[in-house]
């Protein structure tokens, strides 16, 4: 027990007590436990005597159990350092000494034992046995927390290890840093110092350029001061000049306004003009298509009655010689018979004769009369052909009528037809002309508007100079001179056109060439200006020129010039590379395959082949000379 208290008191000072101090208490324990077990086998005779014995030894056993679980479970093996922990280290101790104290003695002895004391020390024994169980299961316990606590310490030991090398480290780093941060500080006080005299340098020379810039100024100040008095003007004068001036640009606005407005009523004009032109001009391009469509039907119907009359015509015609015909067969048959009737009645003999001639004059009379019959329906079809033919020539002065009269439709329908296209052609003339005018119109329009523009710009500079104060005097007259003389300048005289020095006697055709010259010279103008304003663009423009320049230089030198070229493996001289070689170049093609066709058929692929190459190479040199020369200006 005195072990068990020295290992307690020296972890007293501690915040918790930890279990290691329980490797000296489990021996003890063990050791009362045995105790308490030959005490038990040793007092099992009086237990059985003695009734009280079992209620003791288990409340003994109860609370044994109860503060050793406490001491090993309580807060992972540890039990914190309080009112609490000391309490409950009395208690164990008090504990464990009743429970090595033999238990008190009965105060009744019972001599004779019964069935029941037997059974109660049979379960003494049931306990008693568990008891040891459990207690063989805490020393197995007490041995793994021993075990785990052992680790705890090492590894513990080993971050103390690691955490005073940290210690270390961060010591030597915090010094280092110290030493770096003072090796800092004095390098930017050196350097803030460098800077400073730097800068204190740089703004006295800034001060003394500024000083001797502003001594220039009010040198030349004092010289154009000194000019204007010589001169002889004084700042009244002035003023009433620009007084003067602004009278005149306002005058010069209002008249520009007027100009303005009369401009657009014209535009307005012409635009309505315009418009009504152009309706004119459909209807009569409507009215043109209608007369060549009924033009068009006239001849159809011309065509169709022509043709209808040749066909009535040429049946007719054989009509009239087939009747012909019919009627002399006619005739002929009949002379013929007159002349048998006549031999046969001369040469009759007897009365066989007689009888015979009269059956031929019979049979005769008979054909003549079959004849006469024919004859006479043959006169009737020809007078009823005859009569088809009166009623045909009377019908045929009809048609003759309609086809003067469709002729003379035909004579008059190509003089309307050129008299509309002529009119068409005027009116589109008119028409061109009117949108030239208005072009013509509105570019004096914008004439207008930037002349009033740069009267404004003018005038609003006149009053700035008149507004402005004794210390602006310099800037304020050579701002005010410049665009004041070169807008007079502009008012009293416009700039000649280019229309102007073409002669405007020649006709409509002439002005028209000379508003589009005007158009060209304007857009002209609109790009000098662009130019002028914009330097970059002045830049690609200079550049453009130049290599159109080169381009033509090189094209002059390398392909408008003949330069010699030989064409291998072939016994025709050389070829002159040139814009003026196509003629040479066919004639060499001809004589390649020529020469191909008169060799061997080894040969003849050979050949073939490398003329063929030459001929690729000649067409592609033929077509690079032509789109040069169609890229060329």
């Amino acid at each position: 027990m005195m072990v068990k208290d020295d290992a307690i008191s020296q972890q007293g000072d501690n915040s918790t007590i930890e279990i290691p101090s329980m490797k000296v208490i489990e021996p003890e324990i063990s050791k009362n436990t045995d105790k308490n077990t030959d005490g038990t086998n040793s007092s099992e005779i009086s237990s059985t005597t003695n009734p009280l014995l079992k209620a003791s030894l288990s409340l003994q056993l109860k609370r044994y159990r109860h503060h050793i679980y406490i001491v090993y479970t309580e807060n992972d093996g540890c039990i914190n350092k309080s009112k609490s922990s000391t309490r409950l280290r009395l208690r164990l101790r008090l504990n464990l000494i009743n429970f090595q104290r033999p238990p008190p003695p009965a105060t009744t002895a019972i001599h004779s034992p019964t069935r029941s004391s037997q059974k109660e020390h049979r379960e003494l024994v049931m306990e008693r046995k568990e008891a040891q169980k459990e207690s063989r299961t805490l020393r197995r316990h007490v041995v793994s927390l021993n075990e785990q606590l052992e680790a705890a310490e090492s590894e513990l030991q080993a971050q103390r290890k690691e955490l005073e090398r940290a210690a270390e480290r961060m010591e030597k780093d915090r010094v280092r840093q110290k030493q770096e941060k003072e090796k800092t500080q004095k390098t930017q006080v050196q350097e803030a110092t460098l800077l400073k005299t730097q800068h204190e340098k740089s703004v006295k020379d800034q001060q003394t350029r500024y000083e001797e810039q502003l001594e220039k100024y009010r040198k030349k100040l004092s010289t154009e001061e000194k000019k204007r008095k010589k001169e002889g003007g004084t700042w009244d004068k002035e003023m009433l000049n620009a007084t003067e001036r602004e009278h005149d640009m306002r005058e010069a606005v209002g008249a520009m306004e007027d100009e303005k407005s009369t401009l657009l009523q014209q535009l307005s004009t012409l635009q309505g003009q315009q418009t009504a032109l152009g309706l004119r001009l459909e209807s009569l391009t409507q009215a043109s298509d209608n007369s060549m469509e009924r033009e068009r039907d006239a001849e159809d119907r011309l065509d169709a009655a022509l043709n209808q009359h040749a066909r009535q015509i040429s049946q007719r015609q054989a009509r009239e010689s087939q009747l012909e015909r019919t009627v002399q067969e006619l005739n002929a048959a009949l002379v013929s018979s007159r002349n048998n009737t006549r031999l046969s009645g001369s040469s009759s003999l007897g009365d066989n004769a007689s009888s015979s001639g009269s059956n031929n004059a019979y049979s005769e009379a008979a054909r003549i009369s079959a004849l006469e019959m024919d004859l006479q329906d043959a006169n009737s079809n020809l007078d009823m052909e005859k009569e088809q033919l009166r009623e045909y020539d009377k019908l045929s002065p009809d048609n003759d009528s309609n086809v003067s009269t469709s002729s003379f439709n035909d004579d008059e329908n190509p003089n309307q037809i050129k008299f509309l296209s002529e009119e068409v052609l005027r009116l589109r003339d008119k028409v061109a002309n009117q949108n030239s005018v208005s072009l013509s119109m509105k570019n004096r329009l914008k004439v207008a508007v930037d002349r009033s523009n740069t009267l404004e710009d003018q005038l609003m500079v006149a009053k700035t100079s008149s507004n402005n104060g004794d210390g602006d005097v310099y800037d304020s007259m050579e701002r005010a001179r410049a665009p004041i003389s070169g807008g007079r300048r502009r008012w009293q005289a416009n700039p000649p056109t280019m229309s102007s020095y073409i002669s405007s006697g020649g006709g409509e055709r002439t002005e028209q060439i000379g508003q589009v010259v005007d158009q060209i010279d304007s857009f002209a103008v609109s790009t000098g200006k662009y130019l002028r304003r914009n330097p970059l663009a002045r830049a690609g423009f200079i550049f453009y020129l130049i290599l159109i320049h080169l381009w033509t230089f090189v094209l002059l030198f390398f392909h408008a010039h003949s330069f010699e070229t030989t064409i291998p493996n072939s016994n025709f001289g050389t070829v002159p590379h040139s814009p003026h070689a196509m003629l040479q170049q066919q004639q060499i093609v001809r004589s390649i395959d020529s020469a191909a066709a008169v060799r061997s058929n080894i040969e003849q692929l050979h050949l073939d082949t490398q003329g063929n190459n030459d001929v690729d190479r000649l067409a592609d040199k033929v077509t690079d000379k032509k789109v040069d020369a169609y890229d060329t200006p």
